[in-house]
């Protein structure tokens, strides 16, 4: 593709940000602008202008999707096809160096990659290895594990060592004059000394964190630096999108690999800085400019997704956060321009007296809009067009509930609980079932599951008179032709599950002894006819739950790749120490193709679009939520990033509901209640108001009278069958 092309239907503010290959770059792209785009282009466009080789451009972001979608977008733009640019996330980037240069730095080459819960299960293994006191209490050892593996982790946000952070513990030590300060001082000085301990057991183990992915490419890079003028000289040009979450580690990653050239060219918006939880450091696209005094600023404020109604009550509402914003710091316009034609209907209010009249309100508007549209051609809206924004996971059963009720397909997008889930519990109890003949729990739920579907009378007479006699419910089943039948009567019916049940789990134990615990899963799956049921049952239902399996399935792939081990009996004791751990991974992600309202929550939102949204739950301390501390804080003398100022936590909700209503293309709601549990009435969210630009407000109140409220309780209409929109070939491992 010419650059001609590369450049086209691109927009002034996106063409200068393309075709500025020289010096650092900053672009400061507002909500729908097409940033992606943008940056897919100029990649494009150094490659055509041969500035530099595929391989000498380093683009670093924040996801696998995004990563994926990056590099597809430049693959079509760049001729002969595939290309290779370094296109991938942080952490993926500090895997590859990791790899390619293990040796230099003391790690084993084929070191592996442990996530949050494994690394709970890690400390625990170790703890009394780990000379703690204070936080290890005896009466409950493991109390403080996931508090003590987030601070470790906030240090490695701020690009603290071991030993700087042991450094500081001694000093503070040293300084400590009162009594509380010296119990202060102790604890910091056992959390320095397990740190130093977590870190030799990692490194001994072959084992890596994800913060490690980072700072420990910046120690390579500090104690080679070869290496690191080889990475220097190798990526001539640097970009950064989403620059606003980056941490201070992976700021000063890419401070040091530009520093030469200092060709670096960061994506981002200050708007949308919503992940400090997570370590996001907003100070560092805020001080972009102070680093890089010669740097060009480009502001893309077209915005392609939502109306000018939607866009200027957000801005009303981020004008706000001034003067701590890029906007009013860097005196520049961020006001974003709608390219629709027409401005649209402005954000409305729903208002109910009480949270499921709330949820109520809001189903019913979902299915008017459905209905106004069904016999239009084309019809303008499908359930997939609509997404329901929750602040916390915890706010969602309302509306699921309501959603249900109407008979109205929906998903809960990215919440947890996989292993809670029907379809996923129900493989557990398989595979728990085929390798603890003790364990009649798991046993009676498989019996009783969709795939034998034993009539529960029949069951719990079995469970009682095992259980009567001490004996597993396993042993009864594989003993039942012994039992007389004055003593035990079931049904025929019930008699030949059992065989069957029995044939299915001794298969799978033999299965078991020569092969993994995925294909045995996959085998069972099949044998019992559990998938092509789910498949020709159709509708969201089926999918969703397919999806769940498929997600299990990736469970299974980790802990074969984690653990070198196949082995079903040890994938169960894995398991269950995991749960133990706290793991609780999600359950489906989003998916454009699934007709079915979406419900996540805001920060899932991020990224996406939806013709229609509804923010829900909308009161005080729900949203913003009240500021809670974390359980150890980093202390504000060894934190390197510039703090924010002001009230930063309101700033950071704040952004985060300029988030959510920046996803609507057509339509947004704000819907809140009075009532939502608890002896006091809510108040609205002051967001809400400051984007409607209302000093309080008037909304009429919408009550359910008592026929109605009963009439919420009639049963759930049938839901109609849809295509199944996937291969369950996924699944094979």
């Amino acid at each position: 593709m010419t650059s001609i092309n590369i450049l086209k239907d691109l927009n002034p503010e996106q063409r200068q940000a393309v075709n500025t290959t020289r010096g650092p770059l900053l672009i400061i792209a507002g909500a729908g602008t097409g940033k992606t785009t943008v940056i897919a282009r100029r990649i494009a466009y150094i490659i055509e202008k041969k500035l530099a080789k595929p391989s000498e451009i380093l683009a670093l972001t924040f996801t696998d999707k995004a990563a994926s979608e990056m590099e597809e977008r430049v693959d079509q733009l760049v001729p002969y096809g595939f290309i290779d640019t370094w296109i991938s996330t942080f952490h993926a980037f500090g895997d590859r160096i990791l790899r390619d240069n293990a040796l230099d730095i003391g790690l084993s080459p084929d070191f592996k990659i442990i996530s949050r819960p494994q690394q709970v299960l890690f400390f625990q293994q170790n703890l009394f290895r780990m000379d703690l006191d204070y936080f290890r209490p005896l009466s409950n050892p493991t109390k403080f594990i996931s508090a003590i593996l987030a601070f470790f982790s906030r240090l490695k946000d701020e690009n603290i060592s071991p030993k700087e952070f042991s450094l500081y513990a001694k000093s503070n030590k040293q300084k400590a004059k009162s009594e509380d300060d010296k119990i202060e001082a102790k604890k910091y000085q056992e959390l320095a000394h397990a740190f130093e301990k977590y870190e030799q057991f990692k490194d001994e183990a072959g084992l890596l964190d994800f913060g490690d992915q980072v700072t420990k490419v910046y120690q390579l890079f500090k104690s080679r630096p070869k290496i690191l003028k080889n990475c220097q000289n190798q990526f001539k040009y640097i970009l950064v999108d989403e620059y606003q979450d980056t941490n201070f580690a992976q700021n000063e990653l890419v401070k040091m690999l530009a520093s030469n050239h200092k060709n670096v060219c960061v994506v981002g918006d200050d708007n949308q800085s919503i992940y400090k939880f997570r370590g996001a450091a907003i100070s560092n696209i805020l001080e972009f400019k102070a680093l890089y005094p010669n740097v060009k600023q480009i502001v893309l404020i077209q915005n392609y997704r939502s109306t000018q109604s939607i866009l200027d009550s957000t801005y009303r509402l981020i004008k706000h956060n001034d003067p701590d914003t890029l906007e009013f710091q860097n005196k520049i316009n961020k006001k974003l321009q709608s390219s629709k034609n027409k401005p649209g209907i402005p954000p409305q209010e729903i208002f109910a007296d009480t949270l499921s009249e709330e949820a109520d309100l809001i189903a019913e508007k979902i299915e008017q809009l459905i209905s106004k549209t069904q016999n239009l051609k084309p019809k303008t809206y499908t359930y997939n067009d609509f997404a329901i924004l929750i602040r916390a996971n915890s706010q969602a059963d309302h509306f699921l509930r309501a959603l249900n009720m109407k008979g109205i397909p929906h998903k809960f997008v990215g919440s947890s609980g996989l292993y809670q889930q029907e379809e996923v519990s129900l493989l557990i109890s398989f595979l728990t079932a085929i390798t603890n003949f003790e364990d009649s729990l798991n046993l009676y739920n498989l019996i009783t599951s969709d795939i034998y579907q034993m009539p529960p009378l029949d069951a719990i007479k079995l469970t009682s008179y095992a259980k009567r006699k001490s004996r597993s419910l396993y042993y009864l089943l594989k003993n039942l032709e012994t039992i007389e039948n004055n003593d035990l009567e079931i049904t025929e019916e019930s008699k030949a599950i059992i065989e069957k049940a029995l044939t299915d789990i001794e298969e799978s134990i033999k299965l078991s002894s020569k092969n993994s615990v995925g294909k045995v899963l996959y085998d069972f799956l099949k044998k019992t006819g559990y998938l092509t049921k789910l498949e020709r049952q159709g509708g969201v239902e089926g999918q969703i739950k397919i999806q769940n399996i498929a997600k299990f399935f990736e469970k299974i792939k980790e802990f074969e790749d984690i653990t070198g081990n196949k082995s079903t009996t040890q994938f169960i004791d894995y398991l269950e120490a995991l749960r133990s751990a706290g793991d609780d991974p999600a359950t489906i992600e989003f998916d454009p193709d699934l007709d079915a309202v979406n419900v996540m929550t805001v920060h899932g939102a991020k990224g996406l679009e939806f013709p229609i949204v509804f923010m829900v739950n909308l009161v005080s301390d729900r949203f913003p939520t009240r500021h809670r501390g974390e359980a150890i804080e980093v202390p504000e003398k060894i934190i390197h990033e510039t703090l924010p100022t002001g009230d930063w936590h309101m700033q950071e909700e704040r952004r985060l509901f300029y988030v959510g209503s920046t996803r609507a293309k057509d339509l947004l709601y704000y819907s809140w209640s009075r009532d939502v549990g608890g002896k006091r009435s809510k108040k609205i969210s002051p967001f809400v108001l400051e984007a409607l630009d209302k000093p309080k407000s008037n909304a009429d109140i919408n009550k359910l009278s008592p026929l109605e409220k009963i009439e919420k309780f009639a049963p759930t209409p049938p839901k109609s069958a849809q295509q199944v929109l996937f291969d369950v070939d996924v699944l094979k491992l």
